[in-house]
């Protein structure tokens, strides 16, 4: 009786094989080899154990075999190839120079893998996290904060454990140092250079992980924010952008335009800096030797260069971002379009006009209520304008734009003021002068018909028209008590 080999003896075999040789299509192959294996492996077994027995004389004799045939291993042989000896030369050479089985790379491997490897010089999660929106020199003083964090931690904890790992191990290097003073350091030397390139492997996975981090998530953002995209007549709807924005852009009045602050090139440059600053954050760190010995030299890690290709492509992809997201903050200028005429002081220039005439207290009313309503619509405009990656800060603008209208109101009021004020003056000048001639004693008969003729002619006439332009007084005095706010004491 033979005993079966293992039920998973062929699942072991599979799963050496690439996916495309156990494909169901192949199943009938499959059956046809297992079935061929069980044959080999039962004759292998019975071919076992008939070795076995005859390694014994007496059962040699017993069996009546005295012979037994000799085995004759394979052997191949094959003509001799150019290339193979300097392929085991550079295979040798190899091992040696990089010292890639050294055990000293494997640990700073494992340091790295098992401590700093998911660290980021800026992760996502760290932008998620940020107080967002910001304005944009915030949020490149948050990138350089968060930046200087990983560095400190890269020369203060990372650099040190290596120089500690590698001080800990000497037995593994110090075989290499020459013992004589005029020895070769050239083995040594590419000991160290190869745990810098380790080194350097790390840095750059390093920053190549933070930049994809960075830029995965700016492309959140990749949607833009043109809501005219669909139809040119569509207008602003804040609930069409739900998604906290990033950066903070104030509108302001720029003379008869309105400007952005900050511009969309400064925002650009803005984000090449931030770029620069996470492939900087590992550049510039010393080589352990500086820390194991004594070096008149600083030698440094190499580290990603601001102008390799994976740092072009990344930016790139930012600043696409960036562009998908122009247009919105202009389109939102429409919103602003029926105020130009007070950027432009054409409002103005058409109250200085309508002063510039006579008109009664009802057309002064319309005018200074209209301008009560523009100002009140102005003020209930959205001060906050989010539009997917930047957030509109309108505050100021709405703020100018009232500015300018209660200015117009207030040289409205201002006009009614002063007028009240000449004509008040008037009634107390004619007044003045029939208390003044009345009042002058008659010394003789003619003196004294002129006063009675002037009194009489003031009683028919001049008093009626005193009384008119005091009830006209009147009428300013309770205009003024609604528009405009009067000074504590004032001359009349």
């Amino acid at each position: 009786m033979i005993a079966n080999q293992s039920a998973d003896q062929y699942t072991k075999f599979c799963s050496h094989l690439v996916p495309k040789l156990v494909q169901p299509s192949l199943k009938s192959h499959h059956d046809q080899l297992k079935t061929e294996i069980q044959q080999d492996y039962d004759l292998a077994i019975r071919k076992t154990i008939v070795d076995y027995i005859l390694l014994d004389p007496k059962e040699r004799q017993r069996v009546k075999i005295t012979n037994t045939p000799k085995s004759f291993p394979l052997r191949t042989i094959r003509a001799p190839i150019s290339w193979h000896e300097s392929m085991d030369q550079t295979k040798k050479d190899l091992l040696f120079n990089l010292h890639g089985n050294n055990p000293i790379m494997t640990a700073l491997q494992t340091l790295w893998d098992e401590t700093y490897a998911h660290q980021r010089l800026i992760s996502y999660e760290d932008l998620l996290r940020a107080p967002l929106p910001m304005i944009p020199h915030d949020f490149e003083k948050f990138v350089e904060h968060r930046v200087e964090q990983m560095r400190q931690t890269l020369t203060t904890q990372w650099l040190h454990s290596c120089s500690r790992l590698v001080a800990e191990n000497r037995q593994f290097w110090e075989s290499m140092v020459p013992m004589e003073d005029d020895g070769s350091t050239e083995i040594v030397e590419s000991f160290f250079n190869t745990v810098a390139a380790r080194m350097s492997a790390h840095l750059r996975q390093l920053v190549n992980a933070s930049l994809e981090d960075f830029a995965r998530f700016f492309e959140e953002y990749i949607d833009g924010n043109d809501y005219h995209s669909e139809t040119s007549e569509k207008t602003y709807q804040v609930m069409d952008f739900i998604r906290r924005p990033v950066f903070i852009q104030r509108l302001y009045a720029d003379g008869p335009k309105i400007a952005f602050d900050p511009a969309n090139q400064e925002i650009r440059s803005m984000l090449q800096r931030c770029i620069k600053t996470i492939v900087n954050g590992a550049a510039l760190i010393p080589r352990i030797e500086s820390h194991l010995f004594d070096s008149k030299t600083k030698l440094l890690v190499r580290h990603v260069r601001i102008d390799e290709e994976i740092v072009e492509n990344i930016t790139q992809r930012v600043l696409f971002v960036l562009t998908k997201n122009s247009p919105g903050p202009h389109l939102y200028l429409k919103e602003y379009d029926q105020y130009q005429n007070l950027f432009n002081n054409k409002a103005e220039l058409e109250s200085n006009e309508f002063l510039r005439h006579p008109h009664a207290l009802d057309e002064f009313e319309s005018e200074i209520k209209q301008k009560t309503a523009l100002a009140n619509e102005i003020m209930l405009k959205r001060i906050w304008a989010p539009l997917n990656l930047f957030n509109l800060d309108c505050r100021d603008l709405n703020e100018h734009l009232i500015r300018i209208v209660h200015k117009l109101r207030d040289k409205f009021v201002q006009h009614c003021i002063e007028d009240n004020s000449r004509l008040n003056k008037d009634i107390v000048r004619e007044y003045d002068e029939i208390a003044a001639t009345v009042s002058v004693p008659a010394d003789e008969i003619e003196e004294l018909v002129r006063t009675t003729d002037f009194l009489n002619k003031a009683l028919e006439s001049s008093i009626y028209k005193l009384a008119y332009k005091i009830g006209e007084a009147k009428d300013r005095l309770m205009f003024l008590l609604d528009y405009a706010i009067m000074p504590r004491r004032r001359e009349i």
